[in-house]
């Protein structure tokens, strides 16, 4: 790695940190439970802590779910109402009843049917956190904002050494620190995990792109973990499976295409299961996937025409979604900030994005694969979501948030971004300087709408 290259991935790091203290700062004015499904999740990841691995539905039972601590349940019971109650703020006696709430020991089966789909293999710190609060006798407040901690940590470990593989361009760190991203790093659903996986799978697929077969086996297997745990919930990042063909040319190892081949058995077999298995009412589709998925495929036209209606009808919603409407989407910037944030990720971006005419012959074939997996991922946003979220035949596919866009995105900056580095040492200082305005003004318009969502009357 070049002096260059080595000090961006540097001023990355330290960047990275930035982001992560942000958001722990802004976990200090979120409530509990307060990211779309956060009570469904913290569910998940407390019957992993029990060591179950799947969930479970009862003969006769409409949904699926797992055995969960009633001091939980009433933990979760607490903060139930708020996201629904959109000038309800968070009261003293709210924080002191909670607080003082501890596990019972009893166990009731409640369900959450929408975390079925995931292998929560992805949900680890947030259980292991939970298991350890639970054995040392903490509270079950002290146990959730662990589980919180320990999942930023995760980030930060995984998105750093994404970092030391291959220096990130602005535009990445812009991703992360936008107002949805800070929010989600600071709850413990299982995005910020994922995002830090899909940032880690990325770097290792780059570093080999420069090192080729001089690669180490080491990140290969970072990789191969990484796309795996992913994969299995996010089935709109299974695109990443083409990537190992690649690796398999670039570093002209046959053990990378035999692992790209397991990964990809393993998911389908596991995203099979989980179709078969999870029990979800909450949407009456109407006919089972297989048979939606048929009637798309017999009628080529139809699935263009749905995603165009769709997209034509909500994409003001898919971009303010991605900048940030927080909570459970019911606290939104106004259209000024929304514009200030949106300009400083575009000019971050265009920092990051070097023309395609430079790119190096050897650089051509791996670049138009990761963006080819971009488009193919965001295909299967609007796929996944017709098949299992919306009645057949569908006018419209609801259930789509600009949050889901955030690894498509990434793909495409990092496939467009130049070969090398910013060689100038005013440049790159420029640049940094950059990043951090960035980080200022995203977590300050956060916390202040923060604020005034459940805080200030």
């Amino acid at each position: 790695m070049s002096q260059a290259s080595a000090g961006a991935a540097a001023a990355s790091r330290w960047l990275l940190l930035l982001i992560v203290l942000a958001s722990l700062l802004l976990s200090a004015l979120v409530p509990p439970l307060q990211s779309p499904d956060e009570l469904d999740h913290l569910k998940r990841a407390y019957v992993l802590s029990r060591g179950h691995l799947l969930l479970q539905t009862p003969p006769g039972g409409s949904a699926s779910g797992g055995a969960v601590d009633t001091g939980l349940l009433a933990y979760l019971d607490a903060y139930w109402a708020l996201p629904f109650k959109p000038q309800q703020k968070v009261t003293p006696a709210l924080l002191e009843r909670t607080r003082a709430m501890q596990w019972s020991g009893e166990k009731r089966f409640d369900t959450a049917p929408g975390t079925g789909y995931y292998l929560p293999l992805a949900y680890l710190p947030q259980a292991v956190a939970l298991a350890v609060g639970r054995h040392a006798g903490l509270s079950i407040d002290v146990s959730y904002r662990a589980a919180r901690l320990l999942s930023l940590l995760t980030v930060l470990a995984l998105a750093g050494l994404a970092m030391r593989l291959f220096p990130m361009p602005p535009v990445v760190i812009g991703l992360l620190a936008l107002p949805m991203t800070l929010f989600q790093l600071s709850s413990a659903t299982l995005d910020a995990v994922t995002y830090a996986l899909t940032l880690l799978a990325l770097a290792c697929y780059l570093h080999a792109a420069r090192a080729r077969a001089a690669t180490r086996p080491g990140v290969l297997v970072a990789f191969s973990v990484a796309v795996f745990i992913v994969i299995t919930c996010r089935v709109h990042l299974f695109p990443l499976l083409l990537l190992f063909a690649a690796l398999w040319r670039m570093t002209g190892r046959r053990a990378v295409l035999w692992a790209g081949l397991a990964v990809g058995a393993a998911g389908l077999a596991w995203t099979a299961w989980a179709l078969h298995s999870t029990v979800d009412t909450r949407v009456v589709v109407g006919a089972p996937p297989r048979t939606v998925l048929l009637y798309y495929l017999t009628n080529p036209a139809a699935l263009p025409a749905v995603i165009s209606d769709t997209v034509a009808a909500y994409w003001h919603a898919y971009v303010e979604t991605f900048i940030g409407r927080l909570g459970w989407l019911d606290a939104a910037f106004d259209l000024e900030q929304r514009a200030w944030l949106g300009g400083g990720l575009l000019l971050l971006a265009a920092a990051s994005i070097g023309p395609f005419w430079r790119w190096r012959r050897p650089e051509i074939g791996w670049r138009l694969l990761l963006l080819a997996c971009s488009a193919a991922s965001v295909l299967l946003i609007f796929v996944a979501l017709l098949v299992a979220w919306n009645p057949h035949p569908a006018r419209f596919i609801d259930g789509v948030q600009g949050r889901y866009f955030w690894a498509p995105v990434l793909m495409a900056c990092l496939a467009l971004a130049p070969s090398a580095e910013a060689s100038g040492r005013l440049h790159r200082g420029a640049l940094v300087v950059a990043q951090v305005v960035f980080i200022a003004f995203s977590a300050y318009s956060t916390a202040e709408l923060l604020l005034a969502r459940y805080w200030v009357a």
